[in-house]
């Protein structure tokens, strides 16, 4: 299933909106980033996805009936993040369904592939207390930073922003 993510007003707080992936491409072109909708008809389940971009304890689901208008909410921010300390992450204190955001410094290169089929890079985040964790971007997610990373000022450091990141268990040290 692809996942959208919704505001509740009232609830002040995040739910997760799926939308089956046979469906997706019909919702694609109604549902616009920075756009916010009221939405009707729909299905309340729960929020029982192996991942989860929030922790509500419901999700939302499109269905074939689901109907879409826009509508203006000026007091919803247009970007909210609640990053996560790099130091909770070391010492293993979230949960491992749940998807976070982060935000760091670019530290160094560890490993890249962008010749294979599967591509891929690893490289090592900084925060500002000086915590290190390594982090993995597959596929557009790889080009994307290669194409940033090339072009960098070296001079300049890389500041790294990741929402919807998924943490898996260290291997090795």
């Amino acid at each position: 299933m692809f996942l959208i993510y919704f505001l509740l007003l009232h609830c002040r707080g995040k739910i997760q909106v799926s939308v089956k992936n046979d469906e997706f491409n019909e919702w694609r072109e109604h549902l616009l980033e920075n756009n916010t909708y009221m939405m009707h008809n729909f299905n309340v389940m729960r929020n029982d996805l192996q991942f989860k971009a929030c922790d509500h304890v419901y999700r939302m689901l499109f269905t074939s009936g689901t109907t879409l208008k826009h509508k203006e909410f000026p007091d919803i921010p247009e970007l909210q993040y609640d990053f996560k300390k790099f130091s909770d992450i070391l010492a293993d204190n979230l949960r491992s369904d749940l998807l976070i955001e982060i935000i760091g410094a670019f530290d160094k290169l560890i490993f890249s592939n962008t010749q294979a089929n599967m591509k891929k890079v690893i490289f090592s985040m900084k925060d500002f207390c000086g915590d290190v964790i390594t982090c993995t971007l597959w596929e557009a997610h790889t080009t994307k930073f290669f194409n940033y990373y090339n072009n960098q000022p070296i001079s300049e450091p890389m500041i790294i922003l990741l929402a919807h990141a998924r943490v898996k268990k260290g291997q090795g040290k």
